[in-house]
């Protein structure tokens, strides 16, 4: 993602949390199942377990996608087939830190996320692709 779109999303969700009277903002709550993972070798595996995200996004097609237990929010769209995100979190060292790309079509409900770890100035290797299922959900009270 382009620099300028990173720090336009950041501004974008510093004005969700600092101006709701003038922003209107939208939010999807959803929460995914996992059912297969493919590592960097190709092999396959069953894979359970599910995660929640937050989708907050506005009439212009950005989207904040937080995850529950990651820190680092994903920055990216929501156009009306799907909701795609990326987000880098660093780890303790600086020399480190994990890449993640999620994908959630809005019709079927299938996610596609990536993760790999990336060493600083190069290109992320290895990694896992996890597929899954999600599912909107609403507030019970």
């Amino acid at each position: 993602m382009r620099y300028q779109n990173v720090i336009a999303l950041r501004t974008f969700s510093l004005l969700i949390l600092l101006v709701p009277n003038l922003v209107k903002a939208d939010t999807l709550s959803l929460n995914c199942e996992y059912s297969g993972t493919v590592d960097d070798n190709g092999k396959i595996t069953g894979t359970s377990g599910e995660d929640h995200f937050t989708v907050i996004y506005d009439g212009s097609g950005k989207a904040l996608i937080r995850e529950d237990g990651l820190g680092t929010p994903y920055i990216g769209e929501i156009t009306e087939n799907e909701i795609r995100g990326e987000a880098e979190h660093p780890m303790n060292d600086t020399l480190y830190s994990h890449q993640y790309s999620l994908i959630i079509n809005r019709y079927t409900g299938e996610m596609t996320k990536f993760f790999s770890t990336k060493v600083k100035g190069k290109k992320g290797k290895g990694g896992l692709v996890h597929f899954g299922k999600c599912r909107s959900i609403k507030k019970k009270f």
